[in-house]
């Protein structure tokens, strides 16, 4: 990967953003500025902040991640080629819509700098499955670092979601898409930890259950540290992956994954009390079932409908809804 001096140099290149004017506009004394060109040192958290928000008002969409980028690929961003790289040997890919999350992916980076190395690893997940059955499933999640990001590897018995980790103010918000399907999303928010070493994180996971309904759900999970990562710090290979993921399975297979998980998380992870499931028993998720949701269309218009709606927003609006409410087909003309 090449040094962040030869990316900046590029990218005020591409914008014909002079060293001079940089440092005007960060406030940031040339001195520093003429280090961060010589490689002799890189821009602090903060400075990198507000360099990554002054390059973005020029280049919309530029974040903090793209510093991550070979000079290749940032030069094929910005539309250019670049002198050292040869001829693409096919079409890039459409840039991400990276600016969805700038601000949050900054402070991240920030806390990922002075916390990130507590997490990195190999951890097994032990949680209620989302069919709401009360069985315990194991799932097995691989936490890496690349630059300033943190991304995630996550496998259950029959899935597996890659995405990424974000800290902010020490909880890890995690989001992964499926690797094999786009049909869905895994979302984790954890606990973050004080310390050197993540060993144990808890928090909730929500997707969907495999119904008919394909239910939103969340339910509690405990994440436990089962190894760290080689000095590397790349994740384990698919071999060592395959030969764990079998004996999680053996071991769910043979009823032992809650002697295995001890009486403290299975404590941590237990039924959600007068929570209403399955056939009106105790539930083990926080769930939204689609015979019980309260999402309509016009399609959906009823009298209690159009009262909850007109009461909201005769309080809310003031006064008299902009335009009469008398049925569906007028709702579907108001403006809110």
């Amino acid at each position: 990967m090449e040094a962040f001096a030869d990316k900046l140099a590029f990218v005020l290149k591409a914008l014909s953003l002079s060293r001079g004017r940089l440092g005007a506009e960060l406030g940031v004394d040339k001195s520093i500025v003429s280090r961060w060109f010589s490689g002799a040192r890189e821009p602090s958290a903060n400075n990198l902040a507000a360099l990554t928000a002054l390059i973005a008002s020029r280049r919309p969409g530029f974040s903090l991640l793209d510093w991550d980028r070979s000079l290749e690929s940032l030069s094929t961003s910005f539309g250019v080629t670049h002198p050292g790289a040869g001829p693409p040997t096919a079409d890039p890919p459409e840039r991400s819509p990276q600016g969805l999350l700038t601000v949050s992916q900054i402070q991240s980076a920030q806390e990922i700098g002075r916390e990130g190395h507590a997490y990195p690893g190999l951890y097994v997940g032990f949680r209620q499955v989302f069919r709401d059955t009360g069985e315990v499933a194991p799932d097995l999640l691989i936490i890496w670092r690349e630059g300033r990001r943190l991304r995630f590897r996550h496998f259950d018995v029959a899935f597996s979601h890659t995405g990424e980790v974000l800290i902010l103010r020490h909880q890890l918000f995690i989001v992964g898409e499926d690797d094999g399907r786009a049909d869905g999303l895994l979302t984790y928010l954890l606990n973050g930890v004080v310390g050197g070493k993540a060993f144990r994180l808890d928090g909730l996971v929500m997707s969907v259950a495999g119904d008919s309904f394909r239910t939103p759900t969340a339910t509690t999970t405990v994440l436990q540290r089962l190894a760290d990562l080689e000095d590397s710090g790349a994740p384990p290979t698919h071999d060592d992956l395959s030969a764990i993921q079998g004996r999680l399975r053996r071991i769910m297979a043979n009823g032992e994954l809650a002697a295995l998980a001890g009486p403290a998380i299975m404590t941590a992870i237990r039924p959600v009390v007068g929570a209403p499931g399955i056939d009106g028993r105790t539930s083990h998720l926080l769930r939204k079932p689609g015979d019980r949701s309260l999402s309509a269309s016009d399609l959906d218009w009823t009298a209690a409908l159009e009262a909850d709606i007109r009461r909201v927003r005769e309080r809310v609006l003031g006064g008299e809804p902009p335009l009469a409410l008398s049925g569906a087909h007028a709702l579907a003309r108001t403006e809110v």
